[in-house]
C-alpha cells in the first residue's frame, strides 16, 4: 500500500468515525478513555499505544519497522504533556510535547556513519527522542488522529541526529 493510500485510509477512519452515533461525550479521549491502541505511518510505522495517566500527562510506545539510514526495526517509549489549543463540541485539537528512548536494530543496509558506507550487517542502538505534534480527538467516538516529528539523537553504535516523524490513529477504551 502506497502512503498516499495510508493517508487516505485515515482519513476516511475519522471521517466515518465522526459521523457514528454519540458513542463518547466530548473529551472523553485522556479523561474518561485513557487507553489507546492504534497504527502510524512513517518513521516508524508501528503499532502504537496510549496511555493518559492524567489528562495532560501520558505515556506513549510503539513498536514497528523503519527505513531511514537502513531497514530498522524500532521500539520507543516516550512521556508526554498535552495541552488544548482548541475545544469544539466535535473535537479536541491539542498538542504535545515531551521526550523519550528509542531503541533500534538495523537488520539490512545500515548505513556506518564512522567508515562512511553500507553494511549488511545488524546493528542495535538507542537515542533519546523529543516528540512535538498535534492530535486531533474525534468527541463523537474516542478516536485521536495524530501527527508528530521527532527529533532526536543516537548514542550508540554512533553519535548522530536523526528526526522521526508519523501520521497515524488511536481508538480509546
Amino acid at each position: 500500500m502506497t502512503m498516499k493510500r495510508s493517508i487516505l485510509a485515515l482519513i476516511t477512519v475519522a471521517v466515518i468515525g465522526a459521523g457514528a452515533p454519540g458513542l463518547a461525550e466530548a473529551s472523553d479521549v485522556a479523561h474518561g478513555r485513557k487507553f489507546g491502541l492504534g497504527i502510524m505511518l512513517g518513521q516508524p510505522t508501528a503499532l502504537t499505544i496510549k496511555y493518559h495517566f492524567t489528562p495532560n500527562h501520558a505515556l506513549t510506545a510503539a513498536v514497528g519497522v523503519g527505513w531511514w539510514g537502513g531497514h530498522n526495526f524500532h521500539i520507543h517509549c516516550d512521556y508526554g504533556y498535552h495541552f488544548d489549543l482548541t475545544k469544539q463540541s466535535g473535537f479536541d485539537l491539542r498538542m504535545y510535547v515531551g521526550g523519550g528512548v528509542k531503541f533500534f536494530y538495523y537488520y539490512w543496509d545500515y548505513y556506518n556513519y564512522y567508515d562512511r558506507h553500507w553494511d549488511h550487517h545488524g546493528r542495535a542502538g538507542i537515542g533519546i527522542r523529543v516528540p512535538v505534534g498535534i492530535s486531533f480527538n474525534i468527541n463523537k467516538v474516542p478516536l485521536e488522529v495524530f501527527l508528530e516529528i521527532v527529533p532526536g539523537m543516537a548514542f550508540l553504535p554512533w553519535i548522530g541526529f536523526f528526526v522521526d516523524g508519523a501520521i497515524g490513529v488511536r481508538y480509546y477504551f
